[in-house]
């Protein structure tokens, strides 16, 4: 069960970033409605496949605006590698069936916009990823049917023997085993292309082909409510609902049970200690909320939160009373700050050790926690050096960024790094630094040009032109002098957000 467990969170990873980038009869009129609503802002073909009370969603009302698709689908090929990574983790694992492994060599094509048109998907789609019981389901808008049709064909080609179908009263569903019993249902129409990762059970398959329907789907307004209630737009937002994926493992469906194989289930729903130790858990943290909360030419924010109960929030508050702030202007390519208290994350890790010391978790699943909670009770009674109790947070702003020749990064921008003293880093720097010694650092004044021997030799080659600069409460570096005047005001002094 683990095996499969570990494959859901793989290829639900894949869905997923395949969603940020009816039947073939036509007398069902599935794939007009498809195309037709699908074209009606407010609205998403697809949630009449979706539970009302589904444990997961991720799923759009509108598409994202013209202006952004060029310039969404160009970071998307940059990042195109590493999405590529981990389909090729699975392609290589020797206990994937040939079939999968030519699936996966096509899906890997789909991590670019040259491969995903060429597969015929749309670059805009509408699309919905949403759980029946906990399996993972995606359907998506499909522009060219043939194009998708010859990428299945070049599968099949690429194999001995004929891809597996199903004939699901009347639908052909095409199967790629992932293990057995277990692996990706695929259903194309005229409109759209639907995945899941499942059992190869005829109760899921017609979920699949939408021939059964939920008694209770979920509807745009629905969706609209819960974006409202976050501030969410209506461009791409949803959730994970922890205590509904644990009460649906701790309840399993006949489809679950026959994947159980090693017990994994039995000790969710039948160990005492399981079932206490994972309520605790969900309760403390029951859900997770993500979506877009501003989406336009200049601004593309997406927002991720784990829900917590007022206990655990109460708890992890005084690490983020942080007195400085990362409510900086947003300007660059790419910005990212965080703000801590580290001696209060220290006291919140080593309360939630030391319970776990007196009381260590009896469910065997946590085995790992109760096995390692000493060792890390003793690091985490040791004494922080001074160097880190100083910090307090960083800025990174990335006005321009670029991989040369594929491996080593070529970035301008502005770096800060908030801290108690900043002259105990510099000090500290000076000390190991004859080129560093040799600047007259002081909080306030304009920054200094960086010497080239005071660059560390493994970013020598980047020939970087970089300045230096210190606040009363900050210390930070311009890359690129088109930027100084960002660091200048990075620097100056803040109150706590």
């Amino acid at each position: 069960m683990q095996r499969y467990l570990k494959l859901l969170l793989a290829l639900l990873l894949m869905l997923a970033l395949a969603a940020c980038g009816g039947g073939d009869n036509a007398e069902d009129g599935g794939d007009n409605d498809v195309a037709e609503r699908a074209d009606i802002d407010g609205e998403n073909p697809f949630l009449d496949r979706v539970d009302a009370d589904t444990a997961y969603i991720y799923a759009n009302l509108q598409r994202l605006p013209n202006a952004l698709i060029e310039a969404i689908w160009a970071a998307n090929d940059a990042s195109a590698a590493s999405n590529q990574q981990i389909l090729r983790a699975m392609e290589e694992d020797e206990n994937t069936p040939p079939e999968t492994q030519a699936l996966l060599t096509e899906l890997m094509n789909l991590a670019t916009r040259e491969g995903w048109e060429g597969a015929g998907l749309s670059i805009n789609p509408k699309y919905a990823l949403h759980a029946v019981s906990v399996f993972p389901f995606m359907h998506m808008e499909l522009d060219d049917r043939t194009a998708f049709d010859a990428l299945i064909q070049r599968v099949e080609d690429s194999l001995e023997a004929p891809l597996q179908r199903r004939d699901v009263d009347g639908e052909n569903v095409m199967w790629f085993e992932l293990d057995s019993n277990f692996g990706i249902a695929v259903h194309v129409s005229d409109n759209a292309v639907s995945a899941a990762v499942i059992p190869d059970q005829a109760s899921l398959m017609t979920r699949l082909t939408n021939q059964v329907e939920p008694s209770d789907a979920m509807s745009a307004d629905q969706l609209e409510d819960f974006n409202n209630s976050l501030d969410f737009t209506a461009h791409g937002s949803g959730f994970f609902d922890w205590q509904r994926i644990i009460s649906e493992l701790q309840t399993p469906s006949a489809e679950l049970l026959a994947l159980d194989t090693d017990g994994t289930l039995s000790l969710l729903s039948e160990n005492p200690a399981c079932v206490t130790e994972l309520n605790a858990l969900t309760t403390a943290m029951p859900r997770m909320v993500y979506g877009y909360t501003e989406l336009d030419r200049d601004t593309m924010d997406f927002m991720l939160r784990q829900e917590t109960s007022a206990e655990l929030g109460n708890a992890l508050a005084p690490i983020t009373q942080s007195p400085v702030s990362i409510d900086q202007p947003l300007d660059g390519l790419f910005n990212f700050g965080m703000a801590f208290d580290l001696i209060a994350a220290r006291e919140f890790a080593q309360n939630l050790v030391n319970g776990w010391v007196e009381n260590p978790p009896q469910c065997p699943l946590f085995h790992g926690v109760t096995n390692g909670a000493e060792s890390m009770q003793a690091n985490l009674n040791r004494p922080i050096p001074p160097m880190v109790t100083n910090m307090q947070g960083l800025f990174i702003e990335a006005m321009d960024f670029n991989m040369i020749n594929g491996q080593q990064p070529e970035f301008t921008g502005t770096v800060s790094f908030f801290m108690n003293n900043p002259q105990l880093l510099v000090g500290m720097a000076q000390m190991f630094s004859p080129a560093v010694a040799a600047l007259e650092l002081s909080p306030g004044e304009p920054p200094l040009p960086v010497p080239s021997e005071a660059i560390p030799p493994q970013l020598q080659a980047m020939n970087l032109q970089a300045w230096i600069g210190m606040g009363e409460n900050a210390i930070g570096m311009a890359i690129g002098e088109a930027h100084i005047d960002a660091l200048e005001q990075r620097l100056e002094p803040t109150d706590a957000d």
